[in-house]
């Protein structure tokens, strides 16, 4: 008797010797749902790594499409994750999930965390950015030193947190990257389709080739006021590949939570024509500070004229994948490093937030014009004046270099190119005198010659809808934002 409790005791020596993962369970599919589009599964697997469930989702696989471990970016996709995972009665109840950080960060608990999908940095108490994040109370810590994985669920709570230690770790969560289908006929309509909630596009319907496709994915973000005309903000580069990086310019801020709408298209082409895009802000960002005709809630203002200032106006905001398909990213820099970046103001009429766009990649939401401290309209009307007069300046340049470039890449011959680049050359002049309204007969004048005028389809740029949505943004940027204060 007295050998065989030895030997029991022995083995539970043994046992507990031997790292957690070696007794880890095989993952077992518990649960599973949709979320915009997107399928989740969530697996139990008592003490698995993070490792070990990471290549677990990369594995799996669903309607054809491989796994990884769920990101959250936004709090809507959060708290359905977290109705996912206290569904799913883990017997431990954390979960898993698609953040990580490194080791060489220390001993800053709360750097270097990122999303494993290439989606972005994650935002940290000690570390804050403008990403969605949903730590708990003093998390991150990186408790012992081994907490470089993030889980979900600590307890049983909502909320995020930093983990190393296996036994609180009861499965993990797998996300499908399948981006919500959106029928490319209905947004032909007239009426057009919706992208995300308080997001409607209308594509012409030439746009449509065989077997079209639109895929649809959001983001959400909190913009920090202090980046507010002073710095670029640059989402999707956490890859370090350039060819994918949205570079917010320091003039737009987000008020103070916005969306990118991530647009992805197959056998849609744009040679010619508009997508129309209209945001309903309060509808897809209901706590938000202002929609396109001034604040939602005018209390939050210091005084009525603040309710003038045309800063404080949701803007249509419009990026191609590329930045260096935007000529803002050549461009803005060397005008003012207010302008320095790639994404661009395109609003073209208020109500909701109504814009043009040349074709697709990202669309934002919840964006303002915001020059940084210092300009707003109720302390400084001379200078949030001579502000917007640069903004639409700069717009006048970009439009200049966009009929240029039309002409170098043949899509326009020498005689329309004579033609369209007159009127900007005039509106040019007449914005340096201080004569805006000339300057805006000018642009319309640009407008209409534009219209009539002959593109070329060889070339697989869409120069007559970049004209088209430029031109018609100035003119709404003279009309609201530059004659009415001068």
């Amino acid at each position: 008797m007295k050998a065989q409790t030895s030997s029991w005791l022995s083995a539970a020596l043994i046992l507990t010797m031997l790292p957690l993962a070696a007794l880890a369970s095989t993952p077992t599919l518990v649960t599973s749902g949709d979320f915009d589009g997107r399928h989740y599964e969530v697996y139990a697997a008592h003490g698995i790594t993070w490792n070990d469930a990471n290549a677990a989702a990369q594995a799996a696989s669903f309607e054809g499409i491989n796994g990884h471990l769920a990101t959250i970016t936004s709090a809507a996709e959060d708290l359905f994750v977290e109705t996912l995972r206290s569904g799913a009665d883990l017997d431990s109840p954390e979960a898993w999930v698609g953040g990580l950080t490194f080791s060489n960060c220390s001993p800053t608990p709360g750097c270097g965390w990122m999303w494993v999908n290439d989606e972005g940095p994650i935002s940290t108490g000690q570390v804050p950015l403008s990403s969605y994040s949903n730590w708990l109370d003093d998390e991150p810590n990186n408790l012992g030193a081994i907490e470089f994985h993030l889980g979900v669920g600590l307890g049983g709570q909502y909320g995020w947190n930093d983990e190393g230690h296996l036994g609180n770790i009861g499965g993990f969560i797998v996300e499908y990257d399948a981006a919500i289908p959106v029928d490319p006929v209905e947004c032909t309509s007239g009426s057009g389709c919706e992208t995300t909630s308080g997001q409607v596009i209308n594509v012409p319907s030439g746009a449509l080739g065989i077997d079209p496709e639109i895929g649809i994915r959001t983001y959400e973000y909190t913009d920090d006021p202090a980046r507010c005309g002073v710095s670029p903000l640059v989402l999707f580069n956490t890859d370090a590949d350039p060819d994918n990086d949205l570079i917010i310019p320091p003039y737009l801020c987000g008020s103070p939570k916005f969306l990118i709408v991530e647009v992805k298209t197959n056998n849609l082409n744009f040679n010619q024509g508009t997508v129309a895009v209209e945001n309903e802000v309060t509808t897809a960002l209901p706590n938000n500070w202002y929609e396109c005709t001034g604040p939602i809630d005018p209390n939050m203002l210091l005084s009525m004229a603040d309710t003038l200032d045309p800063q404080y106006r949701d803007r249509v905001t419009y990026q191609r994948t590329n930045p260096a398909d935007m000529l803002e990213n050549s461009i803005g820099a060397t005008i003012e490093p207010v302008f320095a970046g790639a994404m661009t103001d395109l609003t073209e009429g208020c109500g909701s937030s109504r814009g043009k766009i040349m074709t697709f990649s990202y669309l934002g939401i919840g964006l303002s014009i915001n020059f940084g401290a210092g300009y707003d309209f109720e302390t400084n009307p001379e200078g949030n004046r001579e502000r917007f007069a640069a903004l639409a300046r700069y717009k006048l340049v970009v439009l200049q270099e966009a009929v240029e470039e039309a002409r170098a890449m043949g899509s326009i011959g020498w005689f329309a190119h004579r033609i369209l680049r007159v009127p900007v050359r005039f509106a040019i002049r007449f914005h340096d005198r201080q004569h805006y309204n000339a300057a805006l007969a000018s642009i319309q004048v640009f407008h209409y010659l534009s219209n009539i005028t002959n593109y070329s389809d060889v070339v697989n740029e869409n120069y007559s809808g970049e004209h088209d949505a430029r031109a018609s943004n100035i003119e709404f940027t003279y009309t609201g934002s530059v004659i009415p204060f001068n």
